[in-house]
């Protein structure tokens, strides 16, 4: 099975990203993929950073979570 690791952007989606993660979101994502790990960005730019590392780090699955920057950083670093 693949860790995937998500990529999320809490401020996405006016804050509401943030707010649904560790109460709605992560247990739907942990009980798919038992071994998903995850970081929150803080700042722009961060998610490009975080994929172009984990492509390196040889990452099978990368998923981004958040808007329309967040997942344009992280298509064009990975």
């Amino acid at each position: 099975m693949q860790r995937p690791l998500f990529i999320v952007n809490p401020q996405s989606a006016g804050g509401s990203t943030g707010r649904r993660w560790r109460a709605d979101i992560l247990p739907r994502i942990t009980a798919r993929f038992p071994g998903a790990r995850w970081v929150l960005t803080q700042a722009a730019g961060q998610a490009a950073a975080l994929a172009a590392r984990a492509r390196c780090d040889g990452v099978d699955l990368l998923v981004a979570v958040g808007g329309d920057g967040t997942v344009h950083e992280v298509v064009n670093a990975a």
